[in-house]
């Protein structure tokens, strides 16, 4: 992660294979990430929660195989976590699984 202003690195992790999406929750040490997909252990259909203070991933909320995760976005304690037919919401503090999911929205492709 980077400062915006001086585009000076604050944090790095190595994570393999690299990630496709990351966010951080409210400027604190928990980010989230989607992994690209080149490693078995992070694919891009799995949500990770990675605490930088003991520099580990606490938690992780994996997808159906044909649900690649596309965007994310942590608005307060709001995740928003986008697909391809799909968009989840998770609140921070009611946690992460498929029985946690706060609202759902199927996402239907405009066609020009």
């Amino acid at each position: 992660m980077c400062d915006t202003t001086t585009a000076s690195t604050k944090l790095s992790a190595v994570i393999p294979g690299g990630a496709s999406l990351c966010d951080s929750y409210k400027n604190s040490n928990i980010f989230f990430f989607v992994g690209t997909g080149t490693d078995i252990e992070y694919p891009s259909t799995k949500l990770c929660l990675w605490n930088d203070k003991s520099k580990q991933v606490v938690g992780t909320v994996q997808f159906s195989p044909n649900m690649q995760i596309l965007d994310l976005q942590v608005l307060g304690d709001w995740i928003v976590v986008c697909f391809k037919e799909s968009i989840k919401v998770f609140h921070f503090a009611k946690g992460f699984s498929r029985e946690k999911v706060v609202a759902q929205y199927s996402v239907k492709a405009i066609e020009g």
